[in-house]
Parts: C-alpha cells; structure tokens; sequence
C-alpha cells in the first residue's frame, strides 16, 4: 500500500469532519483544477476539443493553486481538456503536481482520455473508457487500441477506468465491466452518468432510465470491483443527494467557480450525472458502505513514477 497517500486520505478526512461538524467551518472538501482546455480527442458529448482557449501560464497555474490551498482545500483533482497535454515552456504535468504537494495538497487524482503514456505521480489515475471498442470510437473517436496498450503498459499502482454511462453504451454495461476490470493494470471501474451540459440530446438518460441501470451497477458490485458505494448510489437512484454542492471549487481559467463550471445551468444541475459528489456527500455522513469503499479504493502500491516534493519559482 502507498501509506504516505493512504495515511494522508484517513488523516484529512478526520480533520475535515472535525473542522466542518465540530468547529462549523466552511471548507471546501476538494478542489478540481481544469489545467488545459487542450484535447487530443473530440468526443461527441464535449465541445473542449479546439476551442481555442490558451492555456494557463505558470504563474496562473501557481496562483490557482495557491488559492484553492488557502481556502483549506488539501484533496486536488487535476482535469482538463486533456491534462497531460499541458506545457509552459519547459514546465510539464510533472511540475504542476511537484508543486501542489510542495504547497501541501496530500492527494491528487489526475483525470485522463489515457491517449498518452500512463506516467505520473498523481496518486490516482482515472481513464476515460466509455463501453466496449464499436461504442467507444462511436463516441470518442478511434483510439480505443491505443487507450487499451497505455493502460497495459502501465506500472502505475492505482488506475480506475472511468465510465460515462449514456444512451449508446448503457446496453453493454455488464460485458464491458466484465472486459475491463479483467486487465490486469484496472484496479476498479467508476460509474458516472451523461450530464446533458450543452442541454438535451441524444445520449441523455432520464431518472426513470437510470434507476434499473443503477439496480445492475448494483448487482454488478457483488461480482466486480466498482467505485461507487451502494449508499450513493442509492442516493443517486432516490434523486435524493444535494446540489449544487459547496464540497468542491473549480478552478478554470483562473476564475473559481462553486460546484462545477456548469453552476447556474438549471437544466444540467438538475440532470447531474457526476457521481463523484453524491459519494463525498455520502462518504461524510459516514454511511459504513461509502466508508469501505474509500478505504478500499485508497491509493495501493509505491508508485515508481512518484517524485520528490520539490519548491517551484513561480517567477
């Protein structure tokens, strides 16, 4: 087990209980940071790819950080764009993760398309794989193979295969579930659900819909190693969980937004499919089931990627 990041997962969420039950203070309990608006791919559910939006620079990037450790936040999500594909000069993904530890973030996650080689010191790798070859190139494009021999070729001890359940994939759930935690390297799949951001299309599911695919992502957990809690989920199937949510602050283009970027749109609140925060929100009520599964999903192995922590001039 990685117990520096293990140990640090335990010891900030008794403090975050402590600070937010006993002492009644407000702190955000993680920050989302969108390094890049940059991608690789140009996924049908997404209109990232070329915007044209410049990345931040060095400086912005530090800066973004600084705020979000100041507002107490110690649990850092890195997401893109594509992440990976962020540059400044010499400066790399590498850098900005030195850097968020060396101002005392304890736990980052990096969110990936899983396009480019799986090498980084995040303590958890999350990539995107949305059903089987057919489907996912229907919706993501034609990279399936290489996302697959990335993840083969990969030595990280902690990659989850992120799924985004929708209207075209929500048929093959099981066989893809089957397919992908059967690689080696997948440690466990994360179920989340299409969140309609740019209004109603195609791919979205209805509440009606997405209850008896939450019964099977249920019934998968007895035979398969997923994510998500049976408390959340639950959550999630009662249409019963909070939002938006002031557990995270999104840092993007060097502004901070409450929730996610989307907050303000009604219609994609409303519809959220981020099982993420239902799982936090679950996971502080102290439900046993959101419990175990954090425990059991913490970070695992010495990551061989991992890097000393080292200070970064931000000049």
């Amino acid at each position: 087990m990685n117990w520096r990041a293990a140990t640090a997962c335990v010891a900030y969420g008794a403090q975050y209980l402590f600070q937010t039950r006993l002492l009644r203070r407000r702190i955000p309990f993680i920050g989302g940071f969108v390094l890049t608006e940059q991608c690789n791919l140009g996924c049908e559910h997404c209109t990232v790819a070329n915007s044209g939006i410049p990345d931040m620079t060095w400086d912005e990037v530090c800066r973004g950080l600084e705020s979000l450790r100041r507002k107490g936040i110690r649990l850092l999500a890195l997401t893109g764009g594509e992440p990976m594909l962020w540059r400044d000069g010499k400066r790399r993904l590498e850098d900005v993760l030195a850097h968020a530890r060396h101002l005392g973030f304890q736990v980052i996650s990096l969110y990936t398309n899983g396009t480019l080689p799986l090498k980084t010191s995040a303590d958890t790798v999350f990539v995107s794989m949305d059903g089987l070859k057919k489907t996912s190139e229907r919706l993501r494009g034609n990279d399936y193979d290489k996302v697959l021999s990335n993840i083969r070729d990969s030595r990280h001890p902690n990659l989850i295969v992120n799924c985004t359940i929708n209207r075209r994939n929500a048929g093959e759930l099981e066989e893809f579930t089957a397919f992908a935690t059967g690689i080696p390297q997948i440690k466990a799949v994360s179920f989340f659900f299409h969140t309609p951001y740019y209004g109603m299309d195609d791919l979205f599911l209805t509440m009606e819909e997405k209850r008896p695919i939450i019964d099977r992502i249920l019934a998968l957990k007895r035979r398969f190693p997923i994510c998500n809690s049976a408390a959340a989920l639950r959550d999630v199937r009662n249409n019963s969980w909070q939002r938006p949510t002031d557990i995270c602050v999104v840092y993007a283009r060097n502004r901070e937004f409450q929730c996610c970027r989307s907050i303000g749109n009604r219609e994609a609140c409303d519809n959220c499919g981020y099982m993420g925060y239902p799982e936090i929100l679950s996971l502080l009520k102290l439900r046993p089931s959101s419990i175990l599964e954090a425990l059991a999903y913490l970070p695992q192995g010495n990551n061989p990627e991992a890097q000393p922590e080292r200070p970064a001039e931000t000049g």
